[in-house]
C-alpha cells in the first residue's frame, strides 16, 4: 500500500516517494523493485537490527548513502507504524485546533474514553507535539497530527484530499473546534474573506462537506461557539451582529470600523446558525441510513486558552499567567460559566461521546436557549446559501454540497 502524506503549505511534511531509496544501478538493478516487495520484511528486520550492518550487508551503497538511508528508514518507519496503528482502530476522532488549549483537553479525555479509536488533531501548528504528549499520557500510540490552515480553501481541500488516502476508519466524532480571534483591525486571508469568519466558520464549512464521505453513519457532530454570541449573557463583548454572511466576508467601510470583538463574537453567532442549518437540512435531506448529529457547545470563558494570541503582549500575559488562577473570583464577580480549560475540556468530550442534544446548544453540559438571533431561519438560510456558494468549487460540487449527505459514488 502506498504511504500517503499531507503536504504542509510551505514545506513538505512526509516522506516524498521514492526519496532515499536509490540505489547505485551499477550493482544488483532489481534492487528498488525487491525492496518494494518486500518492504513489510524488511523494515522490521531494520527495526531490530544495527542499520549499518543491513546496509553493508544487504544493500551495496556507499556510506553517504548508507547514513541517508538510515535516517529515511526511521521516517518510512514511523509513518507506518502509526498508518497500521490507525487501520487496527474501530474509530476516527478529528478535533480541529487539537493541539492546545479546549481542543488538547478534550481530545485528551476522548481517547482515554474510546482507547480502540484514532485520534487526529487537525490544527495549523503543533508547538508542544501535542499527539506525542496525548500518546505518552495515555500509553498508546492513537493520536497522529495533521497539519491545518482553516483560513486557506486550498490548504482545507489539500488536507480533505490526503486524508481521502490515508484509509483511517470512519469519523465517528468531529469536533470542529479551532477558533480565531483579529483585534487589531481588519484582516483577509488569501480568499479575501475576513479572517476570524474565514477561519471560525468558511474553512470548517468547507472541512464538513469535504469529509462527509469519511464520516460514520452514526457521526456525532460538535460546533464550538461561545456565549459571546448572546447579549443577554452581558459577556462585556460587543453585541453581535448579523445582516448578510456577505457583509461579514467582505465588511463596508464603516462595518469595518467594527469592535474585533464584535467581528468574533458574530462569528460565534454564526457557528450556532450554522449548526440549527445544519440539523434541519439533514433532517430533510436524511436517505434514510444515516443517524448523522450534530450539537453546538459554550465552553464558557476559559482562561489561558490561544484565543488571545492576536492582542497586545500585557494582555496575552494578563490572560495566560494571572487569570487562571483567578477563577473563584471571576466566577463570584462575573459569571458562573467561566471554567478551566481541562473542565471545559473534559465538557466537551462528553458532549462529543453523547447522542443526546441533536440540534441543540449546550453551555457546558446543560442545554440551554442561544441568543433570539440565532433562531432567525432566514438568517440561518442567507448564511447556509452564502458558504454553499462560497465554498463549492462549481455547480455540481454545489448541488452535490446541498445533498448534505455524500453521493453514493462516493
Amino acid at each position: 500500500m502506498p504511504i500517503r502524506t499531507l503536504q504542509g503549505r510551505e514545506r513538505d511534511w512526509g516522506v516524498g516517494k521514492g526519496t532515499g531509496h536509490q540505489f547505485h544501478r551499477q550493482h544488483k538493478p532489481n534492487h528498488a523493485s525487491s525492496i518494494s516487495t518486500l518492504k513489510p520484511a524488511v523494515l522490521a528486520l531494520l527495526s531490530y537490527c544495527n542499520i549499518d550492518e543491513i546496509c553493508g550487508f544487504v544493500f551495496p551503497i556507499s556510506d553517504s548513502l548508507r547514513f541517508c538511508f538510515g535516517l529515511q528508514r526511521l521516517l518510512v518507519y514511523s509513518s507506518i507504524t502509526t498508518h497500521w496503528t490507525a487501520m487496527s482502530s474501530t474509530g476516527t476522532i478529528l478535533v480541529t485546533g487539537g493541539t492546545s488549549g479546549l481542543g488538547y483537553e478534550a481530545a485528551l479525555e476522548l481517547v482515554k474514553q474510546n482507547p480502540t479509536y484514532h485520534l487526529v488533531l487537525a490544527s495549523r501548528t503543533n508547538p508542544y507535539d501535542a499527539a506525542a504528549s496525548i500518546n505518552k499520557a495515555t500509553g498508546s500510540k492513537n493520536a497522529e497530527f495533521l497539519p491545518l490552515d482553516l483560513s486557506s480553501l486550498k490548504n482545507v481541500r489539500t488536507f480533505a484530499a490526503d486524508y481521502a488516502h490515508m484509509g483511517h476508519p470512519p469519523i465517528r466524532m468531529l469536533v470542529l473546534n479551532a477558533g480565531l480571534q483579529v483585534l487589531d483591525g481588519v484582516q483577509y486571508t488569501e480568499d479575501n474573506i475576513e479572517k476570524t469568519f474565514a477561519v471560525n466558520h468558511v474553512g470548517h464549512a468547507l472541512l464538513f462537506y469535504l469529509l462527509r464521505p469519511h464520516l460514520d453513519k452514526n457521526c456525532r457532530i460538535v460546533i464550538v461557539a461561545s456565549g459571546t454570541h448572546d447579549p443577554a449573557q452581558k459577556t462585556m463583548v460587543p453585541d453581535a451582529k448579523y445582516n448578510t454572511a456577505e457583509e461579514l466576508a467582505h465588511p463596508t467601510a464603516e462595518t469595518a470600523k467594527n469592535d474585533g470583538r464584535q467581528r468574533y463574537a458574530t462569528s460565534k453567532l454564526c457557528n450556532i446558525m450554522w449548526t440549527y442549518a445544519l440539523h434541519r437540512h439533514l433532517v430533510e435531506n436524511n436517505p434514510g441510513y444515516y443517524n448523522w448529529s450534530v450539537a453546538g457547545f459554550d465552553p464558557g470563558l476559559m482562561p489561558g486558552t490561544g484565543l488571545a494570541r492576536e492582542a497586545p503582549a500585557y494582555l496575552r500575559f494578563v490572560w495566560s499567567y494571572i487569570l487562571p488562577y483567578l477563577l473563584p473570583l471571576l466566577r463570584f464577580t462575573l459569571s458562573p460559566n467561566i471554567h478551566s480549560i481541562k473542565d471545559s475540556g473534559a465538557a466537551l468530550a462528553k458532549l462529543a461521546t453523547s447522542r443526546e442534544g441533536n440540534g441543540e446548544y449546550y453551555e457546558g453540559l446543560e442545554a440551554i436557549k442561544s441568543s433570539e438571533s440565532s433562531y432567525d431561519t432566514e438568517k440561518q438560510e442567507d448564511l447556509w446559501a452564502w458558504t454553499l456558494s462560497t465554498v463549492a468549487n462549481d455547480e455540481a460540487e454545489k448541488r452535490d454540497f446541498e445533498k448534505v449527505y455524500p453521493s453514493a459514488e462516493n
